[in-house]
C-alpha cells in the first residue's frame, strides 16, 4: 500500500511539474504567434488569454513553492503523533517519567504527552490552513487555464467562425 500512496505522489508531482511547463510554453507560443487586426473582441481575447496564462503559470509557482511546506508540517504532525502513542504505551507499561533529549532532563509522562497534543494540534492547525489556501491556489490555477485555452481559441479562431457560420460573428 505505502509503494502504491509513494507512487501515486511521484506521478501527481510529475503532472504538476509538467502541467506548468504546458502553462508557461503556451503562453510564449501564444505571444509568439499572435496576429492583430482591426477586431477588437479578438484582441481583447487573445490578451486577456495571454493574461489568464499568466495567472495560471504564477499562480501554479506560488502552490508549488509552498507543497513542500505543507508536507513538511504534515510529517512533523505524524512523527508527534507517533511520539503521543509511544508515550501513551508506555504509561500503559506504567513509565511516570521520561528523558527528553530537547531538554536534555526528565519529564512526567503525562505532560510529555500533553505537550505533543499541543505539538500535534498546532501543527494540524497550520497544515489545514495551508491546504486550504493550497486548494484555492490549485482551482485558480486550473480553471485560469481553461479560461486561458477558451480565450485563445475565441482570438485565433475567430476568422473560422466567420468561415463557419457566413458572417461576421467577432
Amino acid at each position: 500500500m505505502i509503494k502504491q500512496l509513494e507512487a501515486a505522489e511521484r506521478l501527481q508531482s510529475q503532472f504538476r511539474y509538467y502541467f506548468v511547463a504546458l502553462v508557461f510554453t503556451l503562453l510564449a507560443a501564444s505571444i509568439q504567434t499572435a496576429k492583430f487586426d482591426s477586431s477588437s473582441v479578438r484582441t481583447i481575447s487573445e490578451l486577456a488569454g495571454w493574461a489568464l496564462f499568466a495567472v495560471s503559470g504564477f499562480v501554479a509557482l506560488s502552490y508549488l513553492e509552498w507543497e513542500p511546506l505543507i508536507r513538511e508540517q504534515l510529517a512533523h504532525r505524524d512523527s508527534f503523533s507517533q511520539q503521543v502513542d509511544e508515550a501513551k504505551a508506555a504509561k500503559l507499561r506504567g513509565v511516570s517519567e521520561i528523558h527528553v533529549l530537547s531538554s536534555g532532563g526528565m519529564q512526567s509522562l503525562d505532560d510529555r504527552i500533553s505537550n505533543l497534543e499541543d505539538s500535534v494540534r498546532k501543527l494540524s492547525d497550520a497544515a489545514d490552513k495551508r491546504l486550504g489556501v493550497a486548494g484555492v491556489k490549485y482551482e485558480m490555477w486550473r480553471w485560469s487555464f481553461v479560461l486561458a485555452l477558451v480565450a485563445i481559441l475565441i482570438a485565433r479562431g475567430g476568422a473560422a467562425l466567420v468561415g463557419v457560420f457566413g458572417y461576421q460573428l467577432l
